[in-house]
């Protein structure tokens, strides 16, 4: 890892969780499927759907080959509340978020009594 990659917030062993991500949904495509083939333009890569880069949570990185990250990057904001039925792949990365929004207003509204 760069130094200006530790700058932008990304933890030490963000190759290690990448890695880890990856191999966990096959070194394949969560959108697409297609598998991980550098060779013909489908490198598998990892998203951070909120994009924080230090929140490594499960539901937070979607393993995705560059064509789908550019697309779901360009499109989808976990953050909104979805207009139409989501794909199948992300509504588990959407529950998560929503359970990981919940405890944090719990934790906000603790402090705050």
């Amino acid at each position: 890892m760069t130094r200006a990659e530790i700058k932008k917030g990304y933890p030490l062993d963000w190759d290690t969780i990448a890695t880890t991500v990856k191999v966990a949904h096959g070194r394949k495509c969560e959108a697409c499927g297609h598998v991980d083939s550098p060779a013909t333009n489908y490198t598998l890569t990892v998203h951070h759907l909120l994009p924080i880069p230090s929140l490594c949570e499960p539901w937070n990185l979607a393993a995705l080959c560059q064509r789908c990250h550019l697309t779901v990057q360009n499109t989808f904001d976990i953050r909104q509340e979805p207009m139409f039925e989501l794909p199948v792949w992300l509504k588990p990365h959407r529950a998560g978020f929503v359970a990981w929004k919940d405890q944090q207003e719990r934790r906000g509204r603790e402090a705050l009594s």
